[in-house]
């Protein structure tokens, strides 16, 4: 009994030694390819197992983050915890370089010399050398590692690296071909491949990662990539499926998340879209990007109470950056106002509208919306100024932006003309005359169609309430004609002509009992009796005439 506990206990410690090398492994793939956050993590729970190499690359991180202090600490960290230490050792020899070229140096070739069949420590030297400016030291150990290890990928990876600095993408994927051909399951080397290629041919940038699958089908940091592939260049089903392999066992980054989630909005799956940038937000509040599309998914959905509540966050993070409200997209302005606006909050919606547009002066649909904010808070004539504003900024001048800017006008002059506030009415002349300027040029950019009459005509009759002046006759005139050839499909707007002028007449009529007028008059009143037989106004009319 006590010899299967043993074995029983042996072998656990075996699997934990194994699965930590794998992670540390892994861990090694994701410095390299420069997801330092997931690296560091990753390191940090290998460092009580693989102190040195875990260590070393955590000082590595540092550097890269320009915290030399820190880097100098885990180097040390390393050797305390392994006297034998070999990675940590180079770390502190490479801090060393500047201060002590001569000592440092013997102390990087002596470590390259005990381990001269070991190409990743002599990638590290070499490496070392490098980044102290000590290119021919750096060229003379990356060879021996080729010499010496010629199985190993990671010379010709690093010399890859070195060529990319250099702006030499043919040379840096040549020597990542040479790498994937000495080591077919080096996922890096798939990987650097893919991004070169990805910047001008994503087919095969996307091959080359299905290559490294085909090579480790469990290969988590290639599905990773394979993921991120797949998302950028707008396969976002495949980058979905990708996604999920590797999180099946992977290391989800923020990063993750937000492209996961985003790839369920860009396929109208929203309800996925929210839970996985809420998972994202669970970790990082902050995230502009997160928030960014929880607003875009639910105003998706038509839910403008949250979509206005994750607005109010997202506007709210540039008080945290010191007020910088650059990182603020269009659509960002467009949608929260939107939100705003459909919760009934139209003044706060004017005010973001009115930012979106010194964003891009010459979006129609901006001034449309800004335009439909102020008609819902009852500015009309404010909305018609913003139409002509845009007007003023278009390339092209359009008959229906005219003819919107009128209507707006037409209904602030239709609104002041009920008002018992005579400071409100005397508002009416201003207001019509723009009306009446913008349907006239809708009339004469399109003379063939009825609406800039029609609007003109309505916007003259509140000018002459009583028609004594007859301001509208010329515009239903030409409306008629316009409608008439096709009477089936115009019925409704010919018996408003019609109508018109039935009550023009009998006024007419009634001043100066002209014989003619009432002929009129009875005319256009039973021309829109054969349209509408039940017409209660008309019939009135008819009566009065037969009297």
């Amino acid at each position: 009994m006590k010899k299967l506990i043993l074995l029983s206990s042996l072998f656990t410690a075996l699997f934990s030694i194994a699965a930590e090398a794998q992670n540390t492994d892994l861990a090694v793939e994701y410095y390299w390819l420069g997801d330092l956050q997931t690296s560091k993590k990753l390191f940090e729970q290998s460092a009580s197992q693989s102190p040195d190499i875990s260590y070393y690359y955590l000082g590595e991180i540092a550097t890269t983050n320009k915290n030399v202090d820190e880097a100098r600490s885990n180097y040390q960290k390393g050797v305390s915890a392994n006297p034998e230490a070999i990675y940590s050792k180079i770390g502190l020899l490479k801090l060393a370089l500047k201060s002590d070229t001569k000592e440092s140096t013997k102390g990087l070739n002596d470590i390259a010399k005990k381990s001269k069949k070991d190409a990743k420590v002599l990638v590290e030297v070499a490496r070392a050398f490098y980044e102290n400016g000590m290119v021919a030291d750096g060229d003379r150990v990356l060879a021996e590692a080729r010499k010496n290890d010629s199985k190993s990928a990671w010379p010709y990876i690093l010399a890859g690296d070195r060529y990319l600095k250099m702006g030499k993408a043919g040379d840096a994927s040549g020597q990542y071909d040479q790498a994937i051909h000495f080591d077919a399951k080096n996922t890096v080397a798939y990987i650097k491949s893919a991004q070169i290629y990805a910047n001008t041919n994503s087919t095969v940038a996307i091959n080359q990662l299905k290559e490294a699958l085909a090579a480790d089908p469990s290969n988590l940091i290639a599905n990773k990539f394979l993921a991120e592939m797949y998302y950028k260049y707008g396969f976002y089903p495949q980058a979905i499926e990708s996604y999920e392999n590797y999180f099946k066992k992977g290391n989800k980054s923020v990063e993750d998340i937000t492209n996961y989630g985003a790839s369920f909005y860009f396929t109208d799956k929203y309800d996925n879209a929210i839970a996985s940038l809420k998972e994202g937000l669970a970790l990082e509040p902050n995230d502009r990007v997160l928030n960014r599309l929880l607003m875009y998914s639910y105003a998706k959905q038509g839910k403008f109470t949250e979509a206005q509540a994750v607005g109010e966050k997202l506007f709210q993070l540039s008080a945290i950056n010191g007020g910088d409200e650059s990182k603020y997209l269009l659509d960002d302005y467009l949608i929260y106002a939107n939100a705003l606006k459909e919760n009934g909050q139209q003044t706060k919606a004017v005010d973001l509208y009115r930012k979106a547009i010194e964003l891009d002066k010459t979006n129609k649909k901006l001034y449309e919306e800004l335009a439909s904010a102020l008609a819902n808070d009852n500015k009309l004539a404010e909305a018609g100024d913003e139409i002509q504003r845009y007007i003023d900024n278009a390339e092209t001048k359009e008959a229906a932006d005219y003819l919107q800017m009128g209507i707006y006008y037409y209904r602030a002059s239709s609104t002041v003309a009920k008002s018992a506030d005579e400071t409100e009415k005397a508002k009416l002349p201003a207001y019509a005359a723009k009306a009446i300027a913008a349907f006239s040029k809708a009339i004469e950019l399109t003379p063939d169609s009825y609406q800039g009459y029609y609007w003109r005509a309505n916007t003259n009759t509140l000018l002459d309430q009583d028609l004594t002046k007859g301001l509208a006759n010329a515009d239903y005139q030409k409306m008629i004609q316009l409608l008439e050839p096709n009477k089936d499909a115009n019925k409704n707007r010919l018996m408003e002509a019609y109508r018109y002028f039935a009550i023009y007449y009998l006024y007419q009529y009634d001043a100066n009992k002209s014989a003619d007028e009432k002929a009129k008059a009875s005319d256009y009143a039973s021309k829109v009796l054969s349209i509408s037989p039940d017409d209660e106004t008309t019939k009135k009319i008819v009566e009065y005439l037969n009297q």
